[in-house]
């Protein structure tokens, strides 16, 4: 190496280099308080053309934290009391701008993770999912998993926690014609999982649960809470859904379960060829919520069955405000 044969990124400020990830036609280089951006042209020899500091205050904990979902690079940032997953993203205009903080909405979560292992956290993306592997404070891997869907939504909108996948990296590699997202398993057997459309773990049953946000109608009066209305997929093998109610956050009060079997068939007995006539295709059930007033509520809905397949479409509460009192 020679004294051509390096760049230096604002040599002596104090900083260090963290890693490097592509946005489109340049090369970001992250450092832990700072991101510039680097572009260039040749092949036998390269010549620098601009060099750019493209966000102050804000970098990068770990090189396997940065990941491209194509307008945007997600990484993992820590300045202050909480660590955040930040975005850096080029505009129509063709401008690299700070995106902002997009787990905002978790930061209770984020601010539970492990400040000291920060460098152990790594990212990937499947093409729609975008997923974060952490250290829950405490544990020496990777043992929790945030995955966000940025198709259709904002990308400051919800989050879903996964655990028992101890992702120390991730990568995105076409072994047959498809690719596919791939990690390496840092807990117990150290092998390389794949990504598929299976509906388990590797053979044990994946157990899920969803916590839907408060509905609160009005805060300045309480309701009574009557139905639940739930939209399911259906399945032609049949599988439970537990659903659940809470009106404190806390306490879960079981409201039955659901199923999605299509089994039945909605015009009677006959059957045409190999389906049944007027098979349902998205089945809708209503729960009977047991006396429960209140200012708000949260709904549960949960399954723990090997290689159930659930999808649900919907849900709805009806509900009915009670009068207000005279002071």
């Amino acid at each position: 190496w020679t004294g051509a044969d390096y760049i230096d990124v604002n040599a002596d400020d104090g900083d260090i280099i963290t890693g490097l990830e592509i946005l489109k036609d340049e090369l970001l280089v992250f450092k832990k308080n700072r991101v510039w951006s680097l572009t260039g042209f040749g092949t036998g020899t390269f010549t620098l053309a601009n060099l750019n500091e493209r966000i102050s205050g804000f970098g990068a904990t770990s090189q396997r934290s940065l990941v491209n979902i194509g307008d945007d690079v997600l990484y993992m940032s820590f300045r202050g009391g909480i660590p955040h997953i930040r975005s850096i993203q080029r505009t129509r205009f063709g401008t690299l701008v700070d995106g902002g903080i997009i787990s905002g909405n978790i930061e209770a979560t984020m601010d539970s993770i492990s400040k000291t292992a920060l460098n152990t956290c790594a990212a990937g993306f499947d093409g729609r999912r975008v997923w974060f592997a952490v250290a829950n404070s405490g544990s020496g891997t990777n043992n929790l998993v945030l995955v966000k869907d940025v198709i259709g939504q904002k990308l400051e909108d919800g989050w879903t926690r996964h655990t028992g996948i101890n992702a120390s990296v991730f990568l995105t590699f076409a072994i047959s014609s498809q690719q596919h997202l791939y990690f390496g398993e840092a807990g117990n057997d150290v092998q390389v999982y794949r990504f598929d459309g299976a509906t388990s773990d590797n053979g044990t049953a994946i157990s899920f649960q969803y916590i839907s946000r408060k509905f609160t109608p009005a805060i300045e009066r309480r309701s009574k809470w009557k139905y639940l209305y739930l939209d399911q997929d259906g399945n032609s093998t049949g599988y439970s859904l537990t659903a659940d109610l809470s009106p404190d956050g806390y306490t879960y009060n079981n409201l039955g379960t659901v199923s999605n079997s299509t089994a039945g068939s909605l015009w009677g007995t006959m059957v045409w060829g190999t389906g049944k006539w007027g098979a349902p295709t998205l089945i809708r059930e209503r729960l009977t919520i047991p006396n429960t007033i209140a200012n708000g509520v949260q709904v549960k809905f949960s399954n723990s069955t090997l290689n159930a397949s659930i999808s649900v479409r919907n849900f709805e509460l009806f509900y009915k405000p009670k009068g207000l009192r005279d002071l």
